[in-house]
C-alpha cells in the first residue's frame, strides 16, 4: 500500500519523546506515529516510525515491539538513503518497512524535495516529530494530534533552550504554532501550548501584543 493511500482520511496521532505518555489514547486514532526509539519505553503501538538515523537504530530494528507494531519507517537524515536501506535489510525487514516506489522514497529524507523549502523558510533543521507532522500534512488526512513534545521546556526556569544539538528550538516552536494556526487539521496538546505560552515565545514571531489566540 502506498503511503498516501494509507493515510487518506485517517485520524493521526504523533507522539514525541517527552515522559508521561499514556498509550491508552491510541485507541482513538487510526494511525499512530512515534519517533526514534521512544516506542521502546512508551509501549503501545507505532504504525509509523520517523527516525533520525541515530546510532540506536540497530537496537530499535532488533526489538520485538518494533517488529510487532510497525508498518512503515521513514528516516529523516539527509543523504544517507542507501546506508539506511542496507541497515534495514540487514535486519530482515525490507518488505515490512519500506515502500520503495520512487515517489514515496523521495519523501523519506530531510533534504529531498518537499521539505527543503520549509527548512529554508524557518532556517532550521526540524525535530523528528516536526518532520512527521509536516509529512502527514502533505496528505489527505482527517486530523492530526501532537502530544509528548515539549521542545525540552524546563518548568523550573520557564524557558526553552535556544538550541538542542543541530535544532533551533525557537524556530521549531514557530513552525508548530503556525501549523496549528493555519491548518485546521492540526491540534497541539495542552502541555506544549502551555509551555509556549509560559515562555511567551510567540512574541518572537507575532510581536508584542499580537499573540495568536490559538496559542
Amino acid at each position: 500500500m502506498r503511503y498516501e493511500n494509507y493515510l487518506a482520511g485517517k485520524k493521526v496521532l504523533i507522539v514525541g519523546g517527552a515522559p508521561g505518555y499514556d498509550p491508552k489514547i491510541e485507541h482513538d486514532y487510526d494511525v499512530v506515529i512515534k519517533t526514534n526509539n521512544h516506542i521502546m519505553e512508551q509501549g503501545g503501538r507505532a504504525d509509523i516510525i520517523y527516525h533520525s538515523g541515530e546510532p540506536f537504530i540497530h537496537e530499535l530494528l532488533k526489538s520485538k515491539i518494533f517488529r510487532d507494531t510497525t508498518r512503515f519507517i521513514w528516516f529523516d537524515e539527509a543523504g544517507r538513503t542507501e546506508h539506511f536501506r542496507h541497515v534495514a535489510h540487514a535486519h530482515g525487514i525490507q518488505a515490512r518497512t519500506f515502500d520503495t516506489t520512487r515517489k514515496v522514497d523521495k519523501h523519506m529524507f530531510v533534504k529531498h524535495g518537499w521539505l527543503q523549502p520549509i527548512m529554508n523558510r524557518y532556517n532550521f533543521k526540524p525535530l523528528t516529530g516536526i518532520v512527521a507532522l509536516l509529512g502527514v500534512l502533505r496528505h489527505d488526512i482527517k486530523s492530526v494530534f501532537v502530544t509528548g513534545m515539549t521542545l525540552y521546556y524546563n518548568p523550573h526556569t520557564g524557558s526553552f533552550p535556544r538550541e538542542r544539538g543541530p535544532h533551533d528550538l525557537h524556530a521549531c516552536a514557530k513552525c508548530l504554532i503556525e501549523q496549528e494556526t493555519y491548518d485546521k487539521r492540526v491540534k497541539l496538546d495542552d502541555s506544549l501550548i502551555s509551555a509556549i505560552r509560559d515562555t511567551q515565545i510567540t512574541n518572537l514571531f507575532f510581536g508584542e501584543g499580537k499573540k495568536d489566540e490559538n496559542v
